[in-house]
C-alpha cells in the first residue's frame, strides 16, 4: 500500500535538490563570466528551485489535490522522488 505524498515530504525534496544544486555551485571552478553554460544551467537552476518552494508554499492552501497538481507540474519531481516520497524513503 503506498501512502499519499505530504506537504513535508514534497518541501523535504525540493529542499535536498536545492541544496544538492547549491553545493554543485559552491564546488564549482570560478567561471569566466558569460562564457560557462554549466555554471549558468546551474544559477537558473537555483532560481528555479528557490520558486518551485514558494509556489509549493502557496499551493498548500488548496488540500491534497493542490498537492497532486503540483507533483504532476514541478519540474524537480519525476517518478522516482515520487516513490520516495509516497513510501517515506529517503526522508530525513
Amino acid at each position: 500500500m503506498t501512502k499519499a505524498p505530504t506537504w513535508q515530504a514534497v518541501r523535504d525534496h525540493l529542499m535536498r535538490e536545492k541544496d544538492r544544486i547549491v553545493a554543485e555551485i559552491r564546488g564549482y571552478p570560478p567561471p569566466i563570466a558569460g562564457c560557462d553554460a554549466q555554471y549558468q544551467f546551474l544559477t537558473e537552476r537555483r532560481h528555479l528551485i528557490a520558486q518551485e518552494l514558494v509556489r509549493l508554499e502557496a499551493a498548500q492552501q488548496g488540500g491534497a489535490a493542490a498537492l497532486d497538481d503540483f507533483i504532476a507540474s514541478s519540474a524537480f519531481i519525476d517518478a522516482a522522488p515520487v516513490r520516495r516520497i509516497r513510501t517515506g524513503a529517503g526522508e530525513g
